[in-house]
This record gives C-alpha cells, structure tokens and sequence, in this order.
C-alpha cells in the first residue's frame, strides 16, 4: 500500500483525501484546525505528511500553501513529488518550480474544477502541467479523485492558469445568466420555463448546475463562498497584469464580487451574484440589506466617534480614534458658527476662493 501526504483538509480536500483512502491509499494528513476524519491517519505536522515522498496540498490560496511550504520542503525526500492541486495564482507558481528545483524536489500542478459534491463522488475535472515523469507517477491517484485528467503543458503555472481561465468563464457565466433570469421574468416568462432552455441549448454541467443553484435560490451552505470568487478573481487580474492582457469584463466582476466582501456577505455562496439583479421579494430585500441597511450599519458605527469640542469648533475624530486623527480640526471657516450663518450667505460664497453671488470678482 503506498502512503500519500495529503495537506488541507476543507470542504473540497477532506473528500479527496478519503476517496485516496478508499482507493486503497494510506494517507497522512494534516489540517491546520484538527478535524476527525474517517479513514485518514492524522499528522503533528506538514513535515510529517510530506515525509511520505509524495504529498498533495489542496489549501485556500498562494498564502495557505506558503505558510505550509517550509515544512513540505523540509520532509520531502530528495526527489519527492509535491502535488499542488489549490487555485494558486500564476506568478506564485513559477516561483514554486524555481524554488522545489532548487532543493532538489519535484513540483506538479494539478488543480482542479468541480463542488465539494463533485469532490466527494469523484466528479472533479482535473486540470495537470509539469514535466511528464511527473504526470505519470501522479496519474493513478489523479484518476481515484476526478472522472476526467487534462494534460495542457509542461510547466506547472501553465495548469494554474487554465484554471484562472475557466474560473473567468465561471464567474462571467453567473454574471450573465443572473441578468438574463432577471430579463425574462421581468417580460413574463417563469424562470424554470427559461432554465430548460437553457440547460437544453448549452448542455454544459456549469450551466445546469449553476441555473438550477440561481433557480432555487441556494446560496446557504455555500459550495464556493463569495470570498473565494473575489480571491481568484483578484488571482485573474494578477495574471492578466503579468501578461499584458487586457481583460475589462473581469474589472466588472471585480467590483461585483468586492461589493458583496465589503458588505458583509463573504461567506455565503457565488452565486449570490444574482441578489443585486433579481426583482423578486426577497432579491429585492437581499439587496436593499447589501445596499442601504449595510451603510446604515455602518454609519452607527462610526458616529460614536464624532463629537464636538468647546469653542465652537468641530474636533473630526472622537477618543476611540487613533490619536494622530484625535487632534485633527475643521478649519474655521467650517465650523458650527459658520453653518449658523446667514440664510443669504450662499455657500459658495464661503469656500476659499468662491465666487460672491453679488459680485464677479473673488473675495
């Protein structure tokens, strides 16, 4: 029986790591938050998972796999293979060859696609680059975790940025299919009768199984959270950056997805992209909590911090605040003696440099 490290054991990685198991595979794995997992032997540490000469990590993102890359380097044998099959961002996988090679150990990216119920019936569709020792050795316990493997090149930053590239299509399908649920039901059409068509004329599972997710609603439990979507998005933009690539749809969905983060909403599901869009009842009360009662929240917060001084003027920051802001005044031109001016005293006439209303030339 061979024995695989496997690092990372989340809503996408405990799965894998006990289809491994079940496929006839000792696995030793470690999680950064102990966790009882059924037919996996757990570790003290990344170094003693990585110590079996093979070791797969499938962390949230370039600064999960980082803080574990030490220790994995440490354990590997000479010749060990490290098997990234996280969304790591393109830059950050050229630097994980550089520096495995460098110690002589081996790296292979293999990230994958799919939900947590595809990693747990072994549905992933598994995107792999590096050199072709490499894939083979790693092809058997590819093929226990995914239906399909994809082999697109020769260096491993080339699978990350397939997966950068399918992650794009992804977020830019649920951009335009919540816009188009919204379209139709707004012209009188039920929205089960357009996702028929839908899933008839694509005939893609992203698309069958994000409308039916859009249809029903089902942003609870999140399969993928909001704060995820924003964080490869941002890994597409790097890339997109470090290539020269002009690429203005993945701007849009910047904002879209960093809206959603700000106002508190990053834990739920990916697709809640469609709330902001939908004229129903309850998108219509999903959108006025992200968009009024969010700042509303916000702004009682912040106003503890506000408070006035003697002598009439305005002191910005209140004592909770930093002190270097604590000391900051208005200028007197603003303060509360000048707002009880005049009604006939405009306000541009008390700007800096204002135009008098009585006269062409500035005071």
């Amino acid at each position: 029986m061979r024995r695989v490290g496997f690092i990372g054991l989340g809503r996408m990685g405990l799965p894998m790591a006990q289809n491994l198991a079940k496929a006839g595979y000792e696995v030793l794995a470690w999680n950064r938050t102990p966790k009882e997992a059924e037919g996996l032997t757990l570790v003290g540490s990344p170094r003693e998972a990585a110590g079996t000469g093979l070791v797969i990590t499938m962390l949230a993102d370039d600064a999960a796999t980082e803080a574990v890359l030490g220790e994995i380097l440490e354990g590997l044998p000479e010749g060990g293979l490290h098997i990234a099959m996280s969304t790591l961002g393109v830059p950050y996988s050229r630097a994980l060859e550089e520096r495995h090679k460098a110690v002589g150990r081996r790296y292979l990216a293999a990230p994958v696609f799919g939900r947590p119920e595809a990693a747990a019936s072994r549905a992933l569709r598994i995107v792999v680059a590096g050199e072709a020792r490499d894939v083979e050795e790693a092809r058997p316990i590819l093929s226990a975790l995914g239906q399909e493997v994809h082999v697109v090149g020769e260096r491993p930053h080339q699978a990350h940025a397939v997966k950068l590239g399918g992650n794009f299509l992804i977020a830019a399908m649920l951009e335009a299919l919540s816009e188009a649920y919204v379209l139709v039901e707004k012209n009188g059409v039920k929205r089960e009768a357009f996702y028929e068509v839908v899933r008839a004329f694509f005939r893609s599972p992203v698309y069958e199984n994000y409308g039916r997710i859009l249809l029903e609603r089902r942003f609870t439990p999140p399969g993928f959270a909001l704060r995820l979507g924003l964080k490869d998005v941002r890994l597409i933009h790097q890339a997109a950056d470090t290539s020269h690539t002009p690429m203005p749809l993945a701007h849009l969905l910047l904002d879209r997805m960093l809206e959603g983060v700000a106002r508190g909403m990053g834990e739920e599901g990916y697709s809640l992209i469609l709330n902001s869009r939908d004229p129903s009842e309850e998108g219509w009360r999903r959108h006025f909590e992200l968009m009024v009662v969010g700042p509303l929240r916000l702004l009682r917060l912040l106003v503890p911090l506000f408070r006035r001084s003697g002598g009439g003027r305005v002191v910005a920051l209140g004592p909770r605040a930093p002190l270097a802001y604590r000391a900051t005044r208005l200028p007197p031109r603003y303060t509360a003696s000048t707002r009880r001016s005049s009604p006939s005293t405009t306000r541009s006439a008390r700007l800096p440099g204002a135009i008098s209303p009585r006269s062409s030339r500035p005071r």
